[in-house]
């Protein structure tokens, strides 16, 4: 018995690892537009949002941290998330961290970013989102309104245009051994 404890805690000694993230903080945010409204991206209220004005020109959002990080993962919630496809580029400074179309899912998002040493995190919108229900046959058991918070309710809330709308955004620093 003794021996087998012994086995099967090696075993998890060796083959597993535990990733412990830590989130860091967002000192600031400014934005090509709406700034005054860019906290409501990491207000830690899924009810409030920061969105652009529909133009490419002013779809980013350049957050300041508390502190140089190196951040690994950003964890995201952009409003449409059940049926839009976001093509965006991530930038830390001005080097280039992420590009691509987010996934639809049924809330937050994790994009794995190059890791980098950095205080300042950029989100820009590379083109129009895509839409289209991936989640269409899945019935979910909540209150009968709880889809409505997927596009917030917004006036103008089913369009794509140019809008880059962002609900959440987190950025994650894997703590090292």
């Amino acid at each position: 018995m003794f021996t087998t404890y012994r086995l099967i805690t090696r075993f998890i000694e060796q083959y597993t690892r535990i990733i412990l993230k830590v989130d860091v903080r967002v000192k600031s945010a400014i934005a090509g537009i709406n700034s005054e409204q860019a906290i409501h991206s990491y207000d830690s209220n899924e009810l409030s949002e920061w969105k652009n004005d529909g133009k490419l020109s002013t779809a980013w959002i350049t957050y300041q941290l508390e502190r140089k990080a190196e951040i690994d993962d950003i964890c995201i919630k952009l409003t449409g998330w059940r049926k839009r496809s976001y093509p965006l580029e991530i930038f830390a400074d001005d080097a280039l961290i992420w590009s691509g179309n987010t996934e639809k899912s049924l809330g937050y998002i994790h994009l794995s970013v190059k890791p980098v040493q950095t205080d300042k995190i950029t989100i820009k919108l590379k083109g129009e989102a895509k839409e289209s229900d991936a989640f269409g046959q899945i019935v979910e058991v909540v209150e009968p309104n709880a889809g409505d918070l997927d596009l917030l309710r917004a006036k103008g809330g089913e369009q794509t245009n140019n809008e880059l709308r962002i609900v959440e955004v987190e950025f994650l620093e894997t703590l090292k051994k």
